[in-house]
């Protein structure tokens, strides 16, 4: 609970979750181990919706409209719109979204397990960039964390490597 000029507050979300009886007047969402992975999936969804959206948007713009009036004129509902004019527009978009997505697959993006980072929930909080950072950084192991970091941007190379040949062999759409 937060305290502001002697009255005690908690945060819009712990609020919803109280009234709704998910948490505890008393609990800090924060300090469970129970919540740490929601709140996590939650916070990254809110901060990658803004860019992919605009991306996905900027790909729909690309599609010609004389293709939907195509369509519409075939007697296609919107649900065939969709299916024959917007994914296969799109395609290229999304396979070069998710081939990038693949790189950054074993990094998961460690600011916001460190935000949220607390002794408490170690155990489960605990990623390979954060354990490179606690364990190689903080105790002084350089050694341990580069050989850490050396090995994620390996298997996150190799992994680009492989979706961007299959892409390439499928779909003919790749990074390079």
């Amino acid at each position: 609970m937060l305290v502001y000029n002697g009255v005690q507050s908690t945060g819009i979300i712990a609020q919803i979750f109280i009234k709704a009886g998910i948490i505890s007047s008393n609990s800090s969402i924060i300090q469970q181990v129970s919540y740490f992975r929601p709140l996590y999936f939650i916070t990254g969804i809110w901060k990658e919706s803004g860019y992919n959206s605009i991306v996905y948007y900027a790909a729909i713009m690309g599609i010609s409209p004389t293709l939907y009036e195509a369509i519409k004129m075939d007697g296609g509902n919107k649900f065939q719109e969709i299916r024959y004019v917007t994914m296969p527009g799109m395609a290229p978009t999304l396979i070069i979204m998710v081939i990038m997505r693949i790189g950054r697959m074993l990094t998961i993006g460690y600011e916001r397990v460190l935000l949220l980072y607390n002794p408490n929930i170690y155990v489960t909080a605990d990623v390979l960039s954060t354990f490179e950072q606690r364990i190689g950084i903080l105790s002084g192991n350089y050694g341990v964390g580069a050989a850490t970091s050396l090995f994620n941007s390996l298997i996150a190379f190799a992994l680009v490597l492989g979706a961007n040949t299959i892409s390439r062999n499928i779909s003919k759409t790749s990074l390079w």
